[in-house]
């Protein structure tokens, strides 16, 4: 039998989610949270709350196409029924929340022809925003 883990807010967690609630408009990497944080928290801290947030889809995590450097970014929650689906624009780095009927259209037909639920917070589309174009 697994016992689930209490999740303790600790200060150290508070003052991450503070800082990426206060730049949600930003993907960050750990590193450049970590060089705003200088002497609040350290760089382990980080990654390891990073990663805890990720996994209770409060950040959003995601790497850069060329697979070298991975970000993350404050995720608000949404009603939607594909909660957190985006769009991540190869030249810039924009991310966008994508919220329309077609991709709750294609989330339906998903689920009921090929019987498989998208997790949205972990759906990002890759292309090049209209600022780029």
């Amino acid at each position: 039998m697994l016992i689930a883990r209490k999740q303790y807010n600790t200060r150290q967690r508070e003052v991450i989610l503070d800082f990426l609630k206060q730049n949600e408009d930003l993907s960050l990497t750990v590193e450049a949270i970590t060089n705003e944080l200088k002497g609040q928290v350290g760089q382990t801290t980080v990654y390891r709350y990073l990663e805890k947030l990720a996994n209770e889809k409060i950040v959003l995590k995601y790497d850069k196409p060329d697979g070298k450097c991975t970000y993350y970014k404050y995720y608000k929650p949404q009603s939607d029924a594909v909660k957190g689906c985006h769009l991540l624009c190869t030249e810039c780095g924009k991310i966008t929340a994508l919220s329309c009927h077609f991709i709750f259209e294609l989330d339906a037909h998903i689920r009921s022809q090929h019987q498989f639920n998208l997790d949205g917070t972990k759906t990002i589309l890759y292309g090049v925003c209209g600022q780029c174009k």
